[in-house]
């Protein structure tokens, strides 16, 4: 992992797993969107990073495209360890 990991940079890699995790289930962002109560817009702002991913959003994402808690937890996992190991991202200096 870069020293200079930022927040950002994960976001974008979230962003970047949903959009994966949609297109391995063959589903469009406007039928994903419809399942959740989004437009078609806002999937793809979620998918691109320019809109951030809220706790709802990720469970909502799960839950409509039936993926197990034990995947979400393979795609968090790595997430979260690269986040854990920047705890100074936060620091204010």
């Amino acid at each position: 992992m870069p020293k200079d990991y930022s927040k950002t940079e994960l976001e974008q890699e979230l962003a970047h797993c949903l959009q994966k995790l949609r297109e391995e289930k063959g589903i469009s962002q406007e039928a994903l969107g419809v399942q959740i109560g989004k437009g078609q817009s806002d999937i793809a702002k979620l998918e691109n990073g320019s809109k951030r991913v809220t706790v709802l959003d990720l469970l909502l994402w799960m839950t409509a495209l039936d993926i197990s808690y034990k995947r979400l937890e393979e795609i968090i996992l790595p997430l979260f360890t690269k986040l854990n190991s920047k705890k100074s991202l936060w620091d204010k200096k």
